[in-house]
């Protein structure tokens, strides 16, 4: 019988990459094996240049490397999906190819999912660096469990404080079910994750732990040109100006009205509280974080403890590495 310290048959996560994020991936995969994960890990390669000819692993990792190579010419969506139909485990963690992720708390994840079956995502806290700098940020999070607040509560609060939900422990089931209710974004990768963070929110029991999960990296490969444009105040309301984009924001709306209002419609206050919680959410994404949440407040005493600045050192170590 497995160790429970062992994610072996019980996690699975799912990371894309392509040949010119290389030097990425492979401080990632460095830092999974560093940690001991033994879980599998399913490669999705989107390059042009197969992966799997750069030596970036060895074949002697702990975990088990499934790798899905189906070329540049496939929708990124498509290969999200590949990946969500490969998982063979109960649990599943979309895990972005440049980040890092502390296996202590993917351990407590997925205990606190296999004690309560009532619960559908759980995640650590977070942090994010720039290349080149070592003092971390920290994220905002805003996912309240499903008996605190009403579905439309929990929205509102997601856009006034938005992290991306890409570092979810999750159900595999729950996965599945977010791939297919996104597939009317599958061709706009950002309204697709601002949909998959809002059905993590409004309809999964979720819980955040008080310890440090995962860091995320920010680089200049991280964004297109046209998306650091965007996000410059000055041209946001512009963006929501264009045909393209505002057809776009008014299909994100209807899909999330769809679930707020499920069990009913929604009040003149309650529409009005909506609208303004999507707008929030829009330009959170297009001009930059709100910088007074209160997560942003507690992150120096929590990187005060030694075991969270033990788990940044060994990030530190992985990134620094060429």
């Amino acid at each position: 019988m497995e160790s429970r310290e062992s994610l072996r048959g019980r996690l699975s996560i799912v990371m894309p990459s392509a040949d010119y994020r290389a030097r990425y991936l492979r401080q990632g995969l460095l830092h999974l094996a560093r940690e001991g994960f033994d879980g599998d890990l399913i490669l999705l390669d989107f390059g042009r240049e197969r992966l799997d000819g750069m030596g970036l692993w060895t074949g002697a990792e702990p975990y088990r490397l499934r790798y899905f190579y189906n070329g540049a010419e496939m929708p990124y969506f498509q290969h999200i999906r590949v990946g969500a139909e490969a998982v063979e485990t109960p649990y599943v963690l979309f895990h972005p190819d440049d980040d890092f992720m502390f296996l202590d708390v993917i351990r407590a994840c997925v205990a606190l999912l296999e004690a309560r079956p009532d619960y559908a995502v759980v995640q650590g806290k977070a942090v994010r660096f720039k290349d080149g700098e070592r003092s971390p940020k920290y994220h905002a999070y805003s996912m309240l469990p499903i008996e605190d607040a009403s579905p439309l509560l929990r929205f509102v609060r997601l856009c006034l404080s938005y992290n991306h939900q890409m570092y979810l422990t999750q159900r595999r089931d729950h996965f599945l079910r977010k791939m297919t209710l996104g597939e009317r974004f599958k061709d706009d990768v950002l309204f697709w994750q601002y949909y998959d963070s809002a059905l993590s929110v409004i309809e999964g029991k979720s819980a955040v732990l008080p310890s440090l999960g995962f860091a995320r990296r920010v680089h200049a490969q991280g964004w297109s040109e046209g998306h650091k444009a965007s996000r410059d105040p000055t041209v946001f309301p512009y963006i929501l100006l264009e045909d393209d984009f505002s057809r776009k924001f008014r299909a994100f709306r209807e899909a999330v009205l769809e679930l707020l209002t499920a069990s009913g419609p929604l009040t003149d206050e309650q529409t009005r509280l909506f609208e303004d919680a999507c707008i929030n959410l829009m330009g959170w994404g297009l001009c930059g974080q709100r910088a007074d949440n209160q997560d942003a407040k507690n992150l120096p005493a929590l990187l005060q403890r030694p075991a969270e600045q033990d788990k940044l050192r060994r990030m530190l170590a992985c990134m620094e590495t060429d």
